[in-house]
């Protein structure tokens, strides 16, 4: 999605999921205890809105609102108004779904928000730079399965189908590492060939090429959607063809240096 400042952006968000508990699906009795002591508090993942996340709009209403529901088979339009002198920059949009943002925002339902830079705003070496956009999506299966079990089951329920079926041999077990003094997720589910392994995906794609010619800056806008987990940017030196390319950071957050 791409806007100007001073412009109206206009979303029509559609939920075609189907039907599916809501938050009477939660048990927040212990939700002190965060998602990882107490998975209770994961529910209603067939709910949703949407969050332009970065932006300097309103929140109320039809805006930016975090708290608005739109339900399974519902459709509800968002109307966001950027103010004339809003920053050019590089944001994303998700959804904002309390005890559902997790599981929705990590799994995938994400994309690229710009907000294009006024002319004659940036100097002109940096105006005239090829633009390349990079998502970068860090798709945990094993954590979107976790998330998917816990949401419909509770531990004061164990016996309801969904809460037995994460414990279940094919879905990756808990295993604490004492050397980083972590829970590593996956388990053994990696080293088993389970098909669990975390994949980063650009613009939707696995492994893509991007071609760009020596002796040139681009203007690189990145943005790295996951869960609890990073991703680090840098150069394969052991490559037969590797270039000699040099990074500078221009922005971050939307905010430039």
């Amino acid at each position: 999605i791409r806007v100007k400042p001073g412009e109206k952006l206009r979303i029509i968000l559609e939920n075609d999921l189907g039907e599916g508990p809501g938050y009477e699906g939660c048990d927040m009795k212990n939700s002190n205890l965060g998602f990882f002591l107490n998975p209770d508090t994961i529910c209603a993942l067939n709910h949703t809105n949407l969050h332009v996340h970065g932006l300097h709009v309103s929140g109320q209403g039809h805006g930016d609102n975090i708290l608005r529901h739109v339900g399974p088979g519902q459709k509800k339009i968002y109307d966001i108004e950027l103010p004339a002198n809003h920053m050019g920059g590089t944001h994303w949009y998700h959804p904002h779904f309390h005890h559902a943002t997790a599981a929705q925002a990590g799994g995938g339902a994400h994309g690229a928000l710009i907000v294009d830079d006024p002319k004659n705003s940036l100097p002109k070496y940096v105006e005239d730079m090829p633009e390349k956009l990079l998502f970068l999506s860090l798709v945990n299966v094993a954590k979107a399965m976790r998330l998917e079990a816990w949401s419909l089951g509770t531990l004061s329920k164990g016996d309801v189908a969904e809460q037995v079926m994460w414990r279940n041999p094919a879905y990756p077990e808990w295993k604490w590492n004492p050397v980083m003094g972590t829970l590593q997720e996956h388990g053994s589910a990696l080293s088993e060939g389970l098909g669990l392994d975390p994949h980063l995906v650009v613009n939707g794609m696995y492994k893509p090429q991007v071609n760009m010619e020596e002796g040139r800056w681009y203007r690189w806008r990145m943005v790295f959607a996951a869960v609890e987990q990073r991703v680090e940017i840098h150069q394969v030196e052991d490559h037969p063809n590797q270039a000699n390319c040099q990074f500078q950071l221009l922005a971050k957050d939307g905010i430039y240096l």
